[in-house]
């Protein structure tokens, strides 16, 4: 069973499309332990990191508006039952030349401090 999309307010469901946008192309994945992404204007990637929605703690993504594009953004349990954890996927477009940071955040939302913090360069190129 697929939950909808966390934070769908955020979403520009007008662009949105499936994982698979060409017949054999799939964005490429990054996870945590990756620290710099390089891509093309245009190109699409995903964040996949490790999250448990029913602890309370989320992922928050904060990022340049005017260089990347959050596409779509989804759970996927890795166990059956309610309370699973599992991979909360952030899929990002490049729409401009540039460097920017993207910061990923795990925490709950009443609290200041972060269980965890993720930074990732990100390198746009033409």
């Amino acid at each position: 069973m697929t939950k909808p999309p966390v934070a769908a307010s955020r979403v520009d469901r007008s662009r949105r499309r499936p994982y698979c946008t060409d017949v054999g192309h799939l964005p490429t994945e990054y996870t945590g332990q990756n620290d710099e992404i390089t891509a093309q204007v245009g190109e699409e990637f995903i964040i996949a990191l490790e999250s448990n929605p029913t602890t309370g703690y989320a992922w928050e993504a904060q990022y340049d508006s005017s260089i990347l594009q959050l596409v779509d953004r989804r759970f996927s349990p890795l166990g059956p039952g309610i309370g699973s954890g599992g991979i909360e996927r952030f899929r990002l477009r490049c729409l401009a030349v540039g460097e920017t940071r993207l910061r990923l955040t795990y925490k709950r939302r009443w609290e200041r401090t972060a269980a965890e913090d993720i930074v990732f360069q990100i390198h746009v190129k033409n």
